[in-house]
């Protein structure tokens, strides 16, 4: 009774404060009163991922320290306390779900059934607007490509562009960052293309470590349509596994390209087709869908695409060199002379032990 009533008591008393963005963390604390040991394990609740942080005493407190600079805005986490108090009772607390704090902006929350949309001192009007372009591109995901979230995605319209050219998702954490003013369009842009782009990178979450660059870019932008340059001269296919352009214009022809192939693969085997195999086979890469549906890899894919764009004639098959009379010479005579060496090697090991017998 004495025991629960304690740990009613340190979970009321548990203090969880973050700090200043200008020193990425958060502090976790609980009153040390009558702990020996103690450790908070903090979990990310959208993909599992965890870390296990050992407290220390400071002062009348147990507190640990977890490191955010990697975290974007917003990103929602659980903790869960535990230890040992001094008369060696084991103790553990009621999980406590926070939400990485951004002090930097006045923000306006507005939630939906599948996002919620965190805008930086703007109307209820931008935010709403958001919300609905990014709830609209998921049912479109799930109808068409049967992408869905495993659970609410976190969408923060900032106006801190962080290096970041329009938006970037962070698929490992739910959350959608999108820069309003880095991005030199106007501001239909940023609702026709920006957000449906960032929230398809969100969506292809659980594929992501088995799909390359240039398909998950390609997809993004084949969801989410937008008037691209015509492609005069295609990147190769090791150039489009990364980002292999220096300039705007490289940019505009890269994604050009990813789009390109990606709508190609589409109109001949179905996106929802791959990704469905990727569903049905876990450890399965692109290359082996590809190989399952098309009986080609990425690279025939891609050159298959460039003949069709008329970027590139179609592969022939070099011819075979022609074997010369005196290559096949040259062969048979090193094939002879490695059998001439063996027989000498075994006819001096007999003759050294009919020596050693001799002597004997």
């Amino acid at each position: 009774m004495l025991s629960a009533l304690l740990c009613a008591l340190v979970a009321a008393l548990l203090l969880v404060s973050p700090v200043s963005a200008q020193e990425p963390g958060v502090r976790f604390s609980m009153p040390a009163a009558g702990v020996t040991l103690a450790q908070v394990v903090v979990s990310a609740p959208w993909n599992g991922r965890e870390w296990v942080l050992n407290a220390h005493r400071d002062g009348d407190e147990m507190a640990a320290w977890l490191d955010t600079a990697g975290l974007p805005p917003f990103t929602e986490l659980r903790y869960v306390w535990s230890g040992v108090r001094a008369d060696m009772s084991s103790f553990e607390m009621p999980p406590v779900t926070i939400e990485i704090a951004d002090e930097t902006c006045n923000w306006l929350r507005v939630e939906g059934e599948h996002v919620i949309v965190f805008v930086c001192d703007e109307s209820p009007s931008a935010g709403r607007r958001a919300l609905d372009v990014a709830e609209l591109q998921l049912v479109a995901l799930e109808r068409d490509l049967g992408l869905t979230l495993p659970g609410r995605a976190m969408l923060v319209l900032s106006d801190h562009s962080s290096g970041m050219i329009s938006g970037q998702a962070y698929a490992r954490y739910g959350v959608m960052v999108v820069a309003r003013d880095s991005c030199p369009c106007n501001g239909e842009y940023l609702y026709d293309v920006t957000i449906p782009h960032e929230v398809t990178h969100l969506a292809l979450g659980k594929h992501v470590s088995r799909l390359p660059l240039w398909f998950r870019e390609g997809l993004a932008l084949w969801s989410a349509p937008v008037a691209m340059p015509e492609v005069e001269a295609a990147f190769s296919w090791g150039e489009m596994q990364y980002r292999a352009y220096s300039d705007i214009a490289g940019m505009w022809r890269w994604y050009a390209q990813a789009g390109g192939v990606t709508r190609y693969i589409d109109r001949r085997y179905g996106i929802r087709t791959v990704l469905d195999y990727l569903d049905a086979h876990s450890n399965a890469s692109i290359e082996d869908a590809l190989r399952a549906i098309a009986e080609l890899n990425s690279a025939q894919i891609m050159q298959a695409w460039r003949v069709e764009a008329g970027l590139a004639e179609a592969a022939t098959p070099a011819p075979a060199r022609p074997v010369t009379a005196r290559a096949e010479i040259r062969s048979k005579a090193i094939a002879w002379g490695v059998v001439a060496a063996h027989i000498a090697a075994l006819a001096w090991l007999a003759w050294l032990r009919l020596r050693l017998r001799t002597r004997e």
